[in-house]
């Protein structure tokens, strides 16, 4: 479940929508994304992360990213690297993932709680190539800066979402 937000500039025009966190859905989006990293479409880092750590887990959660070059904005699963915290055996590491509907899937809480962060994943702008910073969810009730004229907009409306 998370906390979603719609922006509208007052002054431009410009509109946002982003739903960061995590949704009912998150088995289904967590088994989709790891299977396309695992194919390469998020890059060779996560491809061979998950090759070299069959153990290993991403955080396939969702935030709002910004770019640092263009200033626009995007939502983006997180695609985080991370490891267990302790080496185990197969037994032990199936004991720590969920399944759901026949789907292996590592929880965002069991992350913090039983995984390492290994690696972070570096976001690239679709629009100019330069890298993207993640906005904590914590920072979006307070405001972003328009891409298109620099204002700074507030949430015209929050949205809960699962």
């Amino acid at each position: 479940m998370g906390t979603g937000y719609e922006y509208r500039c007052d002054h431009c025009g410009y509109t946002l929508r982003t739903l960061p966190g995590t949704g009912m859905f998150y088995p289904v989006e967590y088994r989709d994304l790891v299977a396309q990293a695992k194919k390469g479409t998020y890059g060779n880092v996560v491809q061979i992360f998950l090759a070299e750590h069959p153990d290993g887990a991403l955080d396939c959660s969702s935030a709002l990213y910004r770019c640092s070059k263009c200033g626009e904005y995007e939502t983006r699963p997180k695609m985080t690297m991370y490891l267990p915290k302790e080496k185990t055996d197969e037994e032990v590491i199936l004991s720590i993932r969920f399944m759901r509907d026949g789907i292996d899937y590592v929880d965002p809480y069991e992350l913090k709680e039983k995984y390492k962060c290994a690696k972070r994943y570096i976001h690239k702008c679709a629009d100019c190539g330069g890298r993207m910073k993640m906005i904590p969810e914590s920072d979006l009730a307070r405001g972003i800066i328009c891409p298109e004229c620099k204002w700074k907009i507030y949430p015209s409306n929050m949205i809960m979402w699962d």
